[in-house]
Order: structure tokens, then sequence, then C-alpha cells
């Protein structure tokens, strides 16, 4: 084994997951798995989990939970007697036929809000706070928060014009708000529990073709984002690549922020 592979190298560590049945947390899934984790994967049902075959991923354990509710947070709580790894990558973002949400300001409601920020803020705080104590257990803890580009900048219009895209209030602050938490928690945990942030500019994912025309052309590398493009990050901040670095925003964007 050389030096890289056992700088990646996640056998026998215990991952937990949220939001793993989405597009992004799939492909975080299959990658951890692929380097030797164990993870515990969480998503609103048991319906949603079921995509994950026990016969393709025979370490994982499948615990449904809505992280809009606390009582079903507390049961997740319980359930894990072991943890290296927290990923908070579960958001909420709604849909375009949810009222209240893809639209204007004027009508962004207050019930979205708040479910954006129950799911995207109040449910990672709970989850490091409540894990910290197995964290601080673990080998090499780490936590790795999903942001994105909107909890750093304010949104361009130009991008959104004419699209019937709108840029959601409670999605951008709910994610300004993890970055902090990421700090915050970095020092609170601190020396035993690594914290960091992952901030992921626009996916592809069959967008308003003049949408994702303007939002190329935002970025240094001419393209959006695939789910792909996200794992070097994680594993960055899931192994020991990462194990002097705390309290940090990695932005995987194409250079839109810059």
């Amino acid at each position: 084994m050389n030096r890289l592979d056992k700088l990646t190298k996640l056998k026998g560590k215990k991952v937990l997951i949220t939001g793993a049945s989405g597009s992004l947390g799939r492909e975080i899934v299959s990658t951890l798995y692929g380097l030797g984790a164990t993870l515990y994967l969480t998503d609103i049902s048991k319906e949603a989990l079921s995509i994950f075959d026990k016969k393709k991923y025979s370490r994982i354990i499948k615990i449904p939970c809505d992280l809009s509710k606390e009582s079903e947070r507390k049961l997740l709580i319980k359930k894990i007697k072991k943890l290296d790894i927290l990923i908070n990558n579960a958001a909420y973002v709604g849909t375009s036929k949810l009222k209240g949400w893809n639209t204007k300001f004027a009508d962004q409601s207050l019930e979205t809000w708040r479910q954006a920020m129950e799911v995207n803020l109040t449910a990672p705080f709970h989850l490091i706070r409540d894990f910290s104590t197995l964290l601080k257990k673990g080998n090499n803890p780490s936590v790795i928060n999903i942001s994105s580009i909107y909890g750093y900048v304010a949104p361009d219009y130009t991008i959104y014009k004419n699209t019937k895209i709108y840029n959601i209030a409670a999605y951008a602050t709910s994610k300004a708000g993890i970055n902090q938490l990421t700090k915050w928690s970095a020092a609170t945990l601190a020396p035993k529990v690594r914290v960091n942030t992952i901030s992921i500019g626009g996916i592809y994912r069959n967008q308003n073709k003049k949408f994702v025309k303007k939002y190329k052309s935002k970025t240094f590398l001419n393209r959006m984002a695939k789910e792909s493009d996200v794992m070097g990050g994680v594993i960055f901040f899931a192994s020991d690549l990462s194990r002097y670095v705390t309290g940090q925003n990695l932005f995987i964007d194409g250079g839109f922020t810059v």
C-alpha cells in the first residue's frame, strides 16, 4: 500500500451521511463505500433509502429520518453508537411546485423559510452537538458540512432573468448560517474533532437552457458542476489527507465566486 492509499483509506470508519438518497448523497455513498467505510445512511423515508441494495452495499445501515422533526432526529441519534465522520449533506431545496418557495421574493413564504432553516441549519447543529461525544472518541473524527456558493455571495439576478428559476432567501441564508456553524464548531470541538465546509456551485440537472448558458458564462471553467466534481473535497476532508485542516470552507464552483 502506497502513502496515498494509506492517507485516503477509510476502512473501519463509521460514517453518517444525511440526505443519502439525493443525487449528491448517492455519489458520496458510492465514493466512501469504495474507500472501505461502513455507512449509516439516512433520508426522509424507508422508501427513499430503498435504492441502496444490501447485496451491493453490505456495509450500510439504513435509518429513515425526517430531519425537519426533532423527535425523529433524537431517534436517529440514539441508534448510532459509534461515529468517526458526520456528513451533513441533506438540504431543504423545495420544488418548483412547492407554494411559497421557487417564486419572487414577495411571495416566498414564512413556512418554507422555517422548514429550510430547520433542515439546513437546525438539524446540522443538533447532530453536531449530540454526536460530539461519540466523535471525540473516533478515529481522526471529522464533520463535513455541505454548503453552497450562495452562503457566501449575493445572487446575480441576470442569471435568472426570463428563466422561471428564482434565488431563494431561505436557502441562501441557511447556507450562510452553516458556514458560520462550521467555524464555531471547529473552535468548540478542537482539538479532537475537525469541522469543515464544502461550498458547491450550481450542479447541472437539466435546468432551463437560458439559465445554464448564463450560469456557465460566470465560471472560469465554462460549465456547471457534476456530482462527481465534489468527491475530491469529500475524500480530502473525510480522510487523513486533511488531518491538519479545520474550520475551512472549500469552494468547488469552477471559479464562480472568484
